[in-house]
């Protein structure tokens, strides 16, 4: 303790058997903005933009929350309409239903289409359009989705960014977590 004590004053290592930062150790957060900076073609800020979870579910459990507690502001404030509705694609991971019924809000459903003559899944632009609304705190979208494996094209997430702007109180929450494993 004394030798880290002491490096500390020189300018050293911090004591690293205390508590960590709450969104992430400082230099994992660091990592991961680095990564995503290059991946999304933008700084991404490691203090103000990272935050590490533990697990996938408990990161879209809080993302969840994140939303719908903006959406209570902008209600607060008269910005928007009371938004207590998540938006996902159907079929979808039936993790999405129990979190949105353990924070009080609607899970609303936007069927995909099966095409039989491609045997893939599509998304219906108009069915999303018609779905989203005042009411709408969040969209999660899942691409790879899970449970179809279906990857969504580039034109696929134009259409919706598309359709998301026409909404701008709306968080839309990218679920990934399968990215790394496409296969043709």
């Amino acid at each position: 303790l004394r030798d880290e004590l002491e490096g500390q004053s020189g300018g050293g290592p911090r004591i690293r058997h205390q508590y960590t930062r709450t969104a992430g150790h400082v230099p994992l957060v660091e990592i991961i903005a680095e990564r995503y900076s290059e991946h999304l073609a933008r700084t991404i800020d490691p203090m103000r933009e990272v935050a590490v979870t533990v697990g996938a579910t408990g990161g879209l459990f809080l993302a969840l929350q994140a939303a719908l507690a903006q959406a209570e502001r902008n209600h607060a404030s008269g910005a928007s309409a009371g938004s207590r509705e998540i938006v996902v694609l159907e079929p979808f991971f039936e993790l999405y239903r129990s979190q949105a019924q353990g924070l009080g809000a609607k899970l609303r459903t936007v069927p995909l289409q099966f095409d039989q003559e491609h045997r893939s899944f599509q998304l219906d632009v108009e069915a999303l359009r018609e779905a989203l609304g005042p009411q709408t705190a969040a969209l999660i979208v899942n691409t790879p989705h899970n449970p179809t494996g279906k990857a969504f094209d580039k034109e696929e997430l134009l259409a919706i960014a598309e359709v998301v702007r026409e909404h701008p109180h709306i968080c839309v929450i990218s679920d990934e977590v399968y990215k790394f494993m496409i296969f043709d």
